[in-house]
C-alpha cells in the first residue's frame, strides 16, 4: 500500500512539469533540473505544519470521505541516496509522529520539495471544496509560470494569488483568497527557505507551512 501511494504521489508531482508550463525567470530558476543534486551530505530538513478550517460534524451512519488532516508537528527531509538507476533524492516525512511513505526522485530532476508542497496544497483545496484537482493545479501552474524575480540580491519572498482573477473564484470559498508565498535566495535556488499557503482567517482558515531548519554548524 505504501509503495502504491508513493508511486501515485510521484506521478501527480510529475504533472507540474508537463507542458505548457509558461517560461519565466522564477520558474526557470527555482524549478530548474538539478538544483538539489549537490546538497549537503546531511540533506535538508523542514518543519511542517498544517491548519485547516472547521468542518461540519459527520452525518451519523454516513461513510466519511477521507480528508487531509491537521498537522501540529511534522517534518520533511530531503537526502541523496544511491539507487538502482543512480543517485536518487529521497523525501521522508513525519506527520504528528507517524511516518509517511517515502518518495524518490532522480537527483537531476526539479526540486521535489517545491513540487511536493504545491501538490499538497492542491490536494487540500480539492478535498475541502470538491473542486477539480486538474483545474486547481493548472491555475497554480499558470501563476508560477508567470512569476518574475525581484530586483536586487539576497533572500526574497514571492507571493502569488492564483485565483485572484479566476472566473470560478466564488466556488472556492475562502480558498479563492489563497496566497502562495515562496521565500528563497536566488544564489541558492534549491535551498528554499519557506513555503507557505494561506487563505487568511487565522485559526479559522487554511495555512500550510514548510520552513527550512538551519543546518547545525560544527
Amino acid at each position: 500500500m505504501k509503495t502504491i501511494r508513493a508511486a501515485l504521489l510521484a506521478a501527480s508531482l510529475a504533472i507540474w512539469l508537463a507542458p505548457p508550463l509558461a517560461a519565466g525567470s522564477f520558474s526557470d530558476l527555482v524549478m530548474a533540473p538539478g538544483t538539489l543534486s549537490d546538497m549537503p551530505e546531511a540533506g535538508l530538513a523542514y518543519s511542517l505544519t498544517r491548519n485547516l478550517p472547521p468542518r461540519p460534524e459527520p452525518v451519523p451512519g454516513q461513510e466519511a470521505t477521507p480528508l487531509p488532516q491537521r498537522i501540529v508537528e511534522g517534518s520533511l527531509t530531503a537526502r541523496l541516496a544511491p539507487g538502482a538507476g543512480g543517485t536518487e533524492l529521497v523525501l521522508r516525512r513525519l506527520e504528528d509522529g507517524t511516518a509517511q511513505p517515502e518518495i524518490t526522485f532522480p537527483a537531476g530532476g526539479p526540486n521535489p520539495v517545491l513540487l511536493f508542497f504545491l501538490e499538497n496544497t492542491v490536494r487540500v483545496i480539492a478535498a475541502e471544496t470538491g473542486g477539480s484537482p486538474f483545474y486547481i493545479r493548472n491555475r497554480m501552474r499558470e501563476a508560477l509560470g508567470g512569476a518574475a524575480l525581484a530586483a536586487g540580491t539576497g533572500p526574497q519572498t514571492l507571493t502569488l494569488h492564483p485565483f485572484a482573477e479566476d472566473a470560478n473564484r466564488a466556488r472556492l470559498g475562502a480558498f479563492g483568497d489563497l496566497a502562495l508565498s515562496i521565500t528563497f535566495d536566488p544564489a541558492e535556488p534549491g535551498r528554499l527557505i519557506e513555503l507557505k499557503a494561506d487563505t487568511g482567517g487565522g485559526a479559522g482558515g487554511y495555512t500550510e507551512i514548510l520552513r527550512l531548519i538551519p543546518e547545525k554548524t560544527p
